[in-house]
């Protein structure tokens, strides 16, 4: 038996073997490695020269004597030696370098899953942080200051400096002028008086605004040079710009990736009209009037805060943009370069809502933590802090300065408002809606006679003096904003859902879709108006609309399937055969006319290219026949084009037929061959069932006929008889 040496490889001289690991060695090599190490080479445990153990073999060659080291036997005694340090020496550093390649290795993929953890970590801390703000943001609780490093002693103390001296000169200037002319401005004759206000009935209705999903218009704004104008913001992160005298939307302007908080116009003397936004996607965005094209086009998208934009306002002088956020900072923004010239230090809590006063120098915030900050815009510095006596937590989610720069409007609470004296820094009034009342928008009339406010139970008007209730819009469920229009005579208002009640069908089956409201005063208050009534149709997937505030009606909603009863009159039996015939007339041109059946699908057209559309209808169904068509129809497609349903048109058409067919008893009887039938066959067919029939070709049955007659089926048809054979084969064998 041979044994090698597991340091050298070699066959052994002086053979031992390990008690412990069993491995084999030469003796030479492995007393010193025990020397040096005190363990085993291989498996690394302890080791000491008492646990080898000598193998005996035969033959033993008695190694020779040492000789002198000057022959040459003791120089290749010497090199033995080297070559056997050389030896312990090489397997040493593979035993250290396999160690560190796995230590490495280990190393590596530890630190590789630690990134990876530390940056879900981070994410989810991130996101954390900002659900955490928006949830306060709507119980009202104020958040606490997010952990990270803080700066200590004087750089604490620092304040930020304000605005730029050349717009802070701008401001002064624009304030001194404003505040002289308002102090001698007197309401204009014609502005709208708190009678009027009492009497203010709906008068326009703006239909197709946003998208049905997710519905509502979140926030309104109205054009102070173009009467007809308006833009609006909705859940479905959409800006749109409606023309109410061309009766459509003049465009629909995209960009932001969640809902829009707030919507405003600049319009200034001698510059493009600018369209801004605040949206919930942390941004703020302008678009810009091109006067060659007269499309609107991105002009600045403001990406510098970090939570949900919650406010916007422009300032009075029309070249500065102010922008509220849940990341508890403020910015101001120069509208002539699109910069941002100013952004405030984080405050302790968040800013629901913005407002600037007309004079242009303070600007108020409202916060998550039931208070009202008021600042100097010029310098960035604190000037006054309202609190409401209540110490129950809520969120000031919106504000109004009035126009005589002396009163502020914010809530008081959940369910209540309060009218602040700013001159004395006070409650100056507060009023109560309602336990079940939540605000969602207040708002002043430019002469500051009156204020609205917008919440959950619709809109109310209040004279500002005497703080008497002038009006209530409770028709169209939660309003989400209110404006007052042009010298008073109008309000506008903004729906997040229509109530099912108004709607006119169940809460279960019920569209919600959006709306905006208009009120007026009627001319003459002592003469009774006359309020047309409108039948409101809303389909399952209708868009969203717009109904005045105030409506005397209560619409309903007609089924497409009338009751057979109804067709039993005998003025209405009379009118069936023809009616039937305009109707059929009209869908087979739906069909084959591709201009038509675009005309009855598009919601975007005019009254008056509805109107056109129509007249090109009633004469498809007129048919070549000499009399016009009935008023019956005129009526129906009268009532479908003015409640938006034009397009459910085939299908009115198709469930009449079924009902005419179901009154007159007709049964319709299905045939079903495997190739197209004689005429002869057919004919006897017809001869013999007298019912309308209709012919099915369908080569599956190989021959034969398939009859259906009501439930029964008559199969005559020899596939059926060749199955049955097949049957009956198999059964026998």
């Amino acid at each position: 038996m041979s044994f090698f040496c597991a340091l050298s490889g070699e066959p052994p001289q002086d053979p031992v073997v390990s008690v412990k690991s069993g491995h084999v060695y030469e003796r030479r090599l492995i007393t010193k490695y025990i020397t040096d190490n005190g363990s085993d080479p291989i498996t690394g445990d302890k080791l000491e020269e008492a646990d080898l153990v000598s193998v005996k073999a035969n033959p033993k060659t008695a190694p020779p004597r040492s000789p002198s080291m000057t022959s040459i036997p003791t120089l290749l005694h010497t090199l033995q030696n080297e070559w056997d340090a050389l030896v312990l020496e090489t397997f040493v550093l593979k035993q250290q370098y396999n160690s560190v390649r796995q230590q490495l290795s280990h190393a590596l993929y530890a630190q590789d899953s630690a990134t990876r953890v530390v940056a879900r970590l981070i994410k989810e801390r991130d996101s954390a942080r900002e659900a955490l703000a928006n949830v306060q943001a709507t119980i009202g609780i104020t958040a606490a200051p997010q952990g990270g490093d803080v700066e200590m002693g004087d750089q604490a103390a620092e304040e930020r400096p304000g605005l730029p001296k050349e717009i802070v000169a701008q401001i002064d200037e624009t304030n001194s002028v404003l505040s002289a002319t308002r102090r001698k401005r007197k309401p204009a004759a014609e502005h709208a008086t708190q009678a009027q206000v009492k009497t203010f009935t709906a008068t326009h209705t703006v239909p197709s605004l946003h998208s049905a999903s997710p519905s509502g218009i979140t926030s309104l704004a109205l054009s102070r040079t173009q009467q007809d104008l308006f833009a609006t913001g909705g859940n479905d992160k959409i800006v749109q710009l409606y023309d109410r005298g061309q009766d459509k939307v003049i465009t629909s302007l995209k960009g932001h990736t969640k809902r829009i908080h707030h919507v405003a116009l600049r319009e200034a003397s001698g510059a493009p009209t600018l369209v801004l936004s605040a949206s919930a996607d942390k941004t703020a965005r302008v678009w810009s009037h091109d006067a060659t094209s007269g499309e609107y086009v991105p002009r600045q998208t403001v990406k510098l805060h970090k939570g949900e934009v919650t406010g916007l306002f422009v300032h009075p002088t029309s070249t500065l943009m102010g922008l509220a956020s849940l990341d508890r900072t403020y910015s101001v923004h120069d509208l002539t370069n699109f910069t941002p010239v100013f952004q405030s230090a984080a405050g302790e809590d968040v800013y629901t809502s913005v407002s600037i006063h007309p004079d242009g120098t303070l600007l108020a915030l409202g916060t998550s933590g039931s208070t009202i900050q008021i600042f100097d815009i010029r310098s960035g510095a604190l000037a006054a802090t309202l609190a409401p006596e209540d110490t129950t937590p809520f969120t000031v989610s919106t504000l109004a300065f009035s126009e005589n720069g002396y009163h502020l409007l914010a809530p008081d609470s959940t369910s209540s408002l309060a009218i602040w004296d700013l001159r004395k820094q006070a409650r100056g009034a507060s009023i109560n809606l309602g336990e079940n009342f939540k605000v969602n928008k207040v708002t002043y009339d430019v002469s500051a006679q009156f204020f609205g406010v917008a919440g959950n139970e619709g809109g109310r008007a209040y004279a500002h003096k005497s703080w008497e209730e002038l009006a209530r819009f409770e028709e169209g469920g939660e309003m989400s904003d209110i404006v007052f229009g042009d010298l008073g005579k109008e309000v506008w208002g903004t729906f997040f859902s229509l109530r099912p009640e108004n709607a006119g069908i169940s809460i279960q089956s019920h569209a919600q879709v959006s709306a905006t409201h208009v009120c007026t005063p009627p001319k003459h208050i002592q003469t009774p108006v006359d309020t047309k009534c409108w039948r409101r149709l809303p389909a399952r997937s209708a868009p969203p609309l717009a109904r005045r505030l105030g409506a005397t009606h209560q619409p309903s909603r007609p089924s497409t399937r009338t009751p057979p009863t109804r067709l039993h009159s005998p003025s209405r039996r009379r009118h069936l055969p023809r009616c039937r015939a305009e109707l059929s007339a009209i869908a087979a041109s739906l069909k084959e006319t591709p201009a038509l059946s675009s005309f009855v699908a598009n919601p975007l057209l005019s009254s008056n290219e509805r109107a056109a559309g129509i007249e090109v209808l009633l004469r498809v169904g007129q048919k070549g026949a000499k009399e016009p068509v009935s008023d019956v129809t005129k009526n129906l497609f009268a009532i479908l084009s003015e409640n938006g349903r034009l397009s459910e048109t085939p299908s009115v058409i198709e469930g009449f037929d079924e009902l005419v067919a179901k009154y007159k008893g007709e049964l319709e009887i299905i045939v079903t061959s495997a190739a197209p039938l004689p005429k002869e066959v057919l004919s006897r067919l017809e001869s013999t069932l007298k019912q309308s029939e209709a012919e099915q070709v369908n080569p599956s049955v190989l021959g034969g006929i398939v009859v259906d007659v009501g439930d029964k089926t008559i199969d005559l048809s020899v596939a059926s008889r060749v199955t049955k054979l097949n049957s009956l084969i198999q059964q026998s064998v």
